[in-house]
Order: structure tokens, then sequence, then C-alpha cells
């Protein structure tokens, strides 16, 4: 059996909640999943993986202003979660059913339900590149040629 603890790469705080996507210690989401053992005194372990590198994803470019509306822009904090767009996403009921029937996955002990679709931050995008086809000029008409002519 693989025990899992999550653990912050900014401040080194270990949590125990597997569900937390925002450290409660410094509030970054920096979040890693640890696998750790109990040995036999009752000290918990921790497994590090060798040369293991803190992704330093999403750092490159500067984040634009936040825009107003109805749904969020942009989800930097776990403060925003409780308000507004986000609250009402991260409130959402799951809809997941098993194919085996919900009896047969609680017996044995596997709980179905559908990964958060809430997105952190920008991920692997550029904030500062430009959505949708670039379009400079006149749009042309597509001219086809006849199926005989050369």
């Amino acid at each position: 059996v693989r025990r899992y603890v999550l653990r912050c790469d900014a401040c080194k705080t270990v949590c125990r909640q597997l569900d937390k996507r925002f450290c409660p210690a410094c509030g970054n989401a920096t979040m890693a999943r640890l696998t750790y053992s109990i040995d036999p005194s009752g000290v918990m372990r921790y497994h590090f993986k060798k040369g293991r590198r803190v992704s330093t994803r999403g750092m490159r470019y500067s984040l634009h202003k936040p825009k107003g509306g109805r749904r969020g822009d942009i989800l930097l904090a776990e403060d925003q979660l409780m308000m507004g767009w986000w609250g009402q996403q991260a409130k959402k009921k799951s809809t997941a059913t098993s194919m085996f029937g919900e009896h047969v996955t609680e017996s044995l002990g596997v709980k179905v339900q559908n990964q958060n679709a809430l997105r952190i931050g920008y991920g692997r995008q550029n904030p500062n590149a430009a959505k949708g086809r670039e379009r400079r000029g006149k749009k042309h008409k597509r001219r086809d040629k006849a199926p005989g002519h050369l």
C-alpha cells in the first residue's frame, strides 16, 4: 500500500489532506505529492525522489492586469475559491458514476469522482500571446479551378 502526503515546494510544509490545491501555510499553489512510510518505531519517513527538480512552469511571463466580469479571469489564490464564479465551480456536485454500480465501488472502498477542472494560473500558456487567428489585411475569397482545366 502506498501512502501519500502533499508537501509545499515553497515553504516545505507537509499537509495530509490530498485534496488541497494550495498550501495551508503560505497560500501558494506549489503542492507536490510525496510518498511516506512508517518505520517500526512509529516515525513517518518521507521518500524523496533523487534529483527531483521543482517546476518553474509559469514563471517566465508576467501576468496581465485582471479583468472584471462574471467569469473569473485567473485563479491565483485560495481566497478566490470562496467567492463569485470560482466559488460556484468549486461547489458543483460530481456527476461521475461507476460502470459497476455505486454499491460495488463503495464496498471496495473506491470513491468515484470527477477530476476538479479548475485550472490554477495559466499553465503552459503565454498570457501575452494573442488569442485566435491573426488577420492582416482583407480576407480573400478562395478560388477553385474547374476540374478539367490546368
